[in-house]
């Protein structure tokens, strides 16, 4: 009998109709593994010193985490074996460990599923080889970076007669961060510990300058028998700059004028003219120098009416990248050929402050110019002008901080909520005569009845340094303000007029007196500034002070 073509293609139908459901594999899995028993228990003691040690995971992990992702202390030696069953990882050591030893097992983030989900935090495992285990512990956070996964913290034993240097030596004690930056080292035995932060890309247990970024404490820490914690200990992590700027082109555009570019951003030392020299005769050639504050890999130095080719040889020493690393020896000394032609070019505005169509200016806010040329400054006062919405001109105070930027500011305050005027143009010139192009800038300032406050206070009981303390706020959304204070010793502070929002507080101690930041150095070991992070954003309503905010130093 034969199948009509439609009761053929209706069963066909069926058929596929009656397979549907559930796509095959189920909702994705986003668990991460956790350890649910070890052999020895945790915390066990007189462990028999050759014996193995079994950890069982609650799903599978992949094997090629393992090597980078855990540690041991002490460290056992080369020839330590993972050899799975299942869950379970067996792990055997290449020699017994000492007679009443804490032996510290830890598995850090790096450790992942089949499906890419890492453990959410640490997991140390201690045991001892003798009746006491050891009950030290040190806690902190890095932080600034995203997701710390991976991240790792190392932990040296500070010895009588030795430094520890982490480009060379491996750490005793190392753990992972949590994603939040959270790090912790427990059963740590009575002593002193220098610790570092480290993303160790090459994950060789060595710090690489040229690899990896690292955290540098800005104190050690000691444990005692009767003192055996330790917490806020904080990083922030960086890349070390270690060398120097290298000069990439040195010219002279124009008869008056020398240009040095160099390979990263330059610092020039105050005074300028402690660090230029030139051979020969023309020691009166220099009239000043500054960093290009359009391009700060540039210096610019104005001189008088060169000679048209002739050879100049400078010789410079003072200048800086912004790491305090000197430029390398063969850029100390420049040859480069004078210039005959005149400047014929017309300044321009590089850089405006604020924004041309602004809303939301700070009434006693300073406003700032920049120039792709040096310029006159006799005629800041007729050639820039800051006026209200009616045309009356405000009288304002100059000053230039290079040749060609320059900061004013109203003597007396702006007004909420009004339109105002910053008008550049003739007879404001360049230092070789040009008339800058006429440029109008308009902006509003803000409405002072939405500003609101933060206050607190901040705290530092240790004192481990010198310095004044400097307490920052930065709004988290919307346009990136910053306002900072500077406090000569713990006490209250104040931010009045900010606008609301939600901010970020910080605040860190200035001992070397630069006013910013330092991170410190691994090598030759210069520890970094005290630093606190309030642990939340803080809220600001308009007319509603946000108080007790307080901050205290680790």
């Amino acid at each position: 009998m034969k199948i009509k073509p439609i009761l053929l293609l209706i069963a066909t139908v069926l058929i596929s109709c009656a397979k549907q459901g559930f796509p095959p594999g189920g909702p994705e899995d986003r668990t991460p593994p956790e350890i649910v028993r070890t052999q020895p228990l945790q915390g066990q003691t007189l462990v028999p010193t050759g014996r193995e040690v079994d950890i069982w995971f609650s799903k599978g992990v992949r094997p090629s985490a393992l090597s980078d992702a855990v540690f041991f202390s002490p460290h056992p030696g080369e020839g330590v074996v993972f050899k799975w069953s299942g869950r379970r990882l067996r792990i055997r050591f290449p020699k017994p460990f000492p007679d009443s030893t804490t032996v510290v097992v830890t598995l850090g983030t790096g450790i992942q599923d089949y499906r890419g989900n890492a453990m959410k935090s640490t997991f140390t495992l201690a045991f001892s080889t003798g009746p006491v285990l050891d009950q030290g512990r040190i806690r902190g956070k890095v932080h600034g970076t995203g997701s710390a996964l991976g991240l790792d913290v190392w932990a040296y034993v500070l010895r009588t007669g030795s430094v520890p240097d982490p480009r060379r030596t491996e750490p005793d004690y190392a753990v992972q961060c949590q994603a939040t930056g959270e790090f912790a080292f427990s059963h740590l035995s009575p002593g002193g510990y220098r610790i570092y932060a480290v993303r160790d890309r090459l994950r060789d247990r060595l710090y690489q300058p040229d690899e990896d970024e690292i955290g540098v404490p800005f104190r050690d820490v000691v444990l005692s028998p009767a003192d055996q914690y330790a917490d806020s200990i904080s990083f922030r992590m960086t890349r070390e700059d270690t060398l120097g700027p290298s000069l990439v082109r040195a010219a002279a555009p124009d008869r008056e004028r020398m240009v040095l570019l160099y390979s990263e951003s330059i610092v020039l030392r105050d005074p300028w003219y402690g660090m230029l020299r030139i051979e020969g005769s023309d020691s009166g050639l220099f009239k000043t120098a500054y960093v290009d504050p359009s391009n700060p890999r540039q210096l610019c130095i104005l001189t008088r009416a060169q000679q048209p080719n002739k050879k100049y040889v400078l010789f410079i020493r003072g200048l800086k990248d912004s790491a305090d690393n000197p430029p390398d020896t063969s850029t100390q000394k420049i040859q480069l050929e004078g210039s005959g032609r005149p400047d014929t070019t017309l300044p321009r505005l590089t850089a405006i402050q604020p924004k041309p169509g602004d809303l939301s200016v700070d009434v006693a806010g300073a406003l700032r110019l920049v120039f792709d040329e040096p310029m006159d400054s006799t005629g800041s006062r007729s050639g820039i002008v800051l006026s209200d919405s009616a045309g009356r001109p405000l009288e304002c105070k100059f000053r230039w901080d290079t040749p060609a930027s320059v900061d004013l500011t109203p003597k007396a305050s702006m007004q909420s909520r009004h339109r105002y005027t910053l008008a550049v143009r003739n007879p404001l010139a360049d230092a070789f005569g040009h008339a800058v192009m006429d440029t109008v800038i308009r902006f509003r300032t803000l409405n002072t009845d939405t500003l609101s406050e933060i206050s607190g206070t901040l705290g530092d009981w240790k004192a481990v340094s010198a310095g004044t303390l400097v307490v920052s706020i930065r709004q988290t959304e919307g346009p990136d303000r910053v306002y900072r204070q500077t406090l000569p010793k713990p006490g209250p502070y104040r931010f009045k007029g900010i606008l609301p929002g939600r901010y970020l507080l910080e605040c860190y101690r200035d001992r070397d007196g630069n006013g910013q930041y330092s991170n410190g150095n691994v090598f030759p070991y210069q520890p970094s500034e005290q630093f606190a992070v309030y642990p939340d954003t803080i809220a600001v309503r308009s007319r509603w002070p946000n108080e007790g905010n307080n901050l205290v130093l680790p």
